[in-house]
């Protein structure tokens, strides 16, 4: 693979003589900082392309794919430097969910769990993003921008995500709280798990 032969081309021509003496530790500081960085515009680049939603068989699956997704905001929102809370947009997010529940065909008491599930959701996803803002306070080279757009990208997929929650919870014979599911714990890493 390219990036593996250059990797090794590097090492032997810069990290490996620092080792041995005969190159300034800055030297190679100073290239092993540029090839990260160049890695990590290679890596931007695949950030680029859209990333189908993968179908998952679990609430915990999705409620996973939904975290992963608020680090995404967080990105997106450090990068424009937009507030973490709306309150107009998580209205109309939870007026969407619960219409979506009642087009689904769900019961009314099932309805109204369902909007206290995402009134949590939400909840989770503001405290990723207020931890991941606070980490990128410290630690800002962390907060990789990203090219992907919150309007036209991310919600699009999150849409998709909460239809199918949706669907598992208002399948469900019995209330869930989503708190008490599986992998649904807001803490963690400001990284998309799994990736």
């Amino acid at each position: 693979m390219k990036i593996h032969a250059e990797t090794r081309r590097l090492f032997q021509q810069h990290i490996k003589p620092s080792i041995d003496g005969s190159a300034t530790t800055s030297t190679a500081r100073t290239v092993v900082y540029e090839y990260c960085i160049e890695i990590a515009l290679r890596n931007l680049e695949s950030v680029k392309k859209p990333i189908p939603p993968t179908p998952a068989s679990s609430l915990s699956e999705l409620l996973k794919q939904r975290r992963d997704l608020a680090v995404a905001v967080a990105r997106c929102k450090w990068r424009d430097k937009a507030a973490i809370f709306d309150a107009k947009r998580e209205a109309d997010v939870l007026a969407t969910r619960r219409q979506w529940a009642v087009e689904l065909g769900v019961e009314l008491q099932r309805v109204k769990d369902i909007e206290k599930d995402f009134r949590d959701l939400m909840t989770q996803s503001k405290d990723i993003q207020e931890r991941c803002f606070a980490e990128w306070n410290f630690h800002p080279r962390q907060a990789i921008g990203t090219s992907l757009s919150l309007t036209t990208d991310l919600r699009p997929r999150i849409d998709a995500v909460d239809r199918r929650i949706i669907r598992r919870l208002g399948s469900n014979a019995s209330p869930t709280n989503i708190s008490d599911t599986p992998g649904t714990s807001p803490r963690g890493t400001c990284k998309p798990s799994g990736k």
